[in-house]
């Protein structure tokens, strides 16, 4: 259990001073293309900082569509609008449709959070809103007192002891306090309005109250239960699932003048330059018929407002196949760079193969290239073998002399140890000592 402090933007019915409250649950799961995130409970700092994380995470994934579940009576204030704040950014960037869904609470923090979504969804019973600010001072100098008790508080300002409950609440700190909430609840008045296209006034009229969703208004997109949720609000994104059919409805949308869609055509069939198109593909793009000249206005605004998903969506998917690409690329020429060295020890080769191509490149250069002849395995008298032959040096007293007056012909090896493995490292050539 923890206790809540500070400014909280929670629901009334929870605030209250010391009261303790359960850890929050964050979790994710993905089902159907959706990446679901899912947060439960009052949330404290850190909460807002693992919410963060999981959307990203979730942004990360392969699926284009991802929803964030808030069943929350909202929490702590720290932190809150930094964290909402980059969550939208991140959402901004990512080109995918977040949408945020409402079983039961999202009150407070938890509703601010939905503010960093897209769209905003719930039950038609939940509960939505609390947007403010409350925070809680307690005076126990009465009780203190009568108990015979006196505390003074020595401090370096007259406004340092403000908020401490062995201190009388006066009616500076009563304003002090004031000047914080207001100040907080005017950042949260700020978010709302942005996200959901409402005036400040507007938010702040509502004096912080809690609405049923399905007389929410504004606050929401529509209430709507969890199974429709799946089916309806996400149905086109669904049907489209598959990068041809995505292109397909692109295609339709840019041959009918769209210009978004002929924006995106362009780059959407843009290739690597490693990459060369089959005959196929080539012979498809040279049957498509150019564009219709643009329609007049109306039509392409009506248009233009249900083609932006599928874009961002196609972009997504798109993107992240070519990165998974790239890293099959560079797996294939990072293995085949490592089976030209046969020169290396297994446990050498066993690190590199975990290493990145670029890696692996920057390792081969600094050991330099490929010895013809097999090299000394390790230090005289180390016969052990790897990759490479290995050959005991020998130890008789004209070689040692030969070794010490400089005429042994000294090359480059790998020389190991039960804690070490060394590159590069001169050792005698045991053929031109013999």
């Amino acid at each position: 259990m923890r206790t809540l402090q500070g400014p909280l933007m929670i629901a009334p019915h929870l605030a209250g001073v010391g009261m303790k409250y359960p850890e929050a649950v964050v979790t994710m799961s993905v089902q159907d293309d959706i990446t679901t995130v899912s947060v439960s409970g009052p949330m404290l700092r850190d909460d807002h900082q693992r919410v963060v994380k999981a959307i990203g995470s979730a942004l990360a994934s392969p699926s284009p569509n991802v929803v964030l579940a808030l069943d929350s009576p909202g929490g702590e204030a720290d932190f809150l609008m930094q964290s909402v704040r980059t969550a939208r950014d991140m959402i901004a960037r990512s080109g995918k449709r977040v949408v945020a869904w409402v079983p039961a609470v999202a009150l407070s923090a938890a509703y601010a959070w939905a503010c960093a979504c897209d769209e905003i969804y719930a039950a038609p019973e939940a509960l939505v809103g609390s947007i403010g600010v409350i925070q809680f001072l307690a005076d126990t100098t009465a009780a203190t007192a009568a108990q015979g008790v006196r505390l003074i508080a020595v401090t370096s300002g007259t406004r340092k002891a403000d908020g401490s409950p062995d201190v009388e609440a006066t009616s500076e700190v009563i304003a002090s306090a004031q000047t914080i909430v207001d100040g907080l609840a005017d950042s949260f008045f700020e978010l709302v309005s942005e996200a959901r296209g409402v005036s400040v006034k507007e938010v702040s009229s509502l004096q912080g109250g809690t609405m049923v969703a399905k007389l929410a208004g504004t606050l929401i997109n529509d209430t709507i239960a969890r199974s429709d949720l799946m089916a309806g609000v996400f149905k086109g994104n669904k049907e489209m699932s598959t990068i041809s059919e995505m292109l397909a409805a692109i295609q339709a949308a840019a041959a009918e003048g769209d210009e978004e869609a002929i924006k995106a055509l362009a780059t959407l069939t843009a290739t690597d330059d490693e990459e060369k198109p089959d005959a196929a593909a080539t012979s498809n793009a040279e049957e498509t018929p150019p564009p219709f000249p643009p329609k007049d206005d109306e039509e392409k605004e009506a248009k233009a407002a249900s083609s932006p998903v599928i874009f961002k969506a196609m972009k997504a998917q798109l993107a992240a196949q070519k990165q998974e690409l790239k890293q099959i690329r560079d797996e294939i020429k990072r293995d085949k760079l490592l089976a030209s060295r046969t020169d290396l020890a297994p446990e050498t080769l066993a690190v590199l193969r975990g290493a990145s191509l670029e890696g692996v490149q920057t390792t081969l250069k600094a050991l330099g290239p490929a010895p013809d002849a097999p090299v000394a395995a390790a230090v005289r008298g180390d016969t052990r073998r790897s990759n490479v032959e290995a050959a005991a040096v020998p130890n008789d007293a004209t070689y040692t002399r030969r070794l010490r007056m400089g005429l042994v012909k000294k090359e480059p090896a790998i020389v190991r140890s039960a804690k070490s493995i060394k590159f590069g490292v001169m050792v005698p050539d045991v053929k031109a000592g013999s």
